[in-house]
């Protein structure tokens, strides 16, 4: 498939062509597909067309959240709102969304612990008062 994309771009009926019980449809998935996985270095005519594309669309892996990101985060709201683009800046390598949908887990996670607090404290004070 990489060296009927390399000879003929991105033809897939021509290609299929090449490749008996394939469709053109196929064989365009499967290629996108790939593209996303990455290059094969097996293969040295993929390796060589992705690494000329560079892929601006592929996604660095994801990491962990750090305590030291939390913090971050939690401070930089208190201060400007919910600014994403401009907390975005503060935090290398996080998207406004992702900075987002942490806070939002954050705020989460804080409730369920006051709520798991005060079940405790109500069944303390029960145990105490009976």
């Amino acid at each position: 498939m990489s060296r009927g994309v390399a000879e003929l771009g991105q033809k897939w009926r021509a290609i299929a062509e090449r490749l008996p019980g394939r469709s053109d449809d196929a064989v365009r998935s499967r290629w996108k597909r790939l593209a996303k996985a990455g290059p094969n270095p097996n293969d040295p005519v993929g390796a060589s067309l992705s690494a000329e594309q560079g892929d601006p669309n592929r996604r660095p892996p994801r990491t962990a959240w750090s305590l030291e990101e939390d913090q971050i985060i939690v401070e930089m709201v208190e201060q400007l709102g919910f600014k994403w683009g401009q907390i975005e800046q503060v935090l290398e390598g996080r998207n406004p969304s992702a900075i987002r949908n942490r806070f939002y887990r954050l705020q989460q996670q804080q409730q369920e612990q006051q709520q798991e607090q005060q079940q405790q404290q109500q069944g303390i004070h029960y145990l105490t008062t009976n």
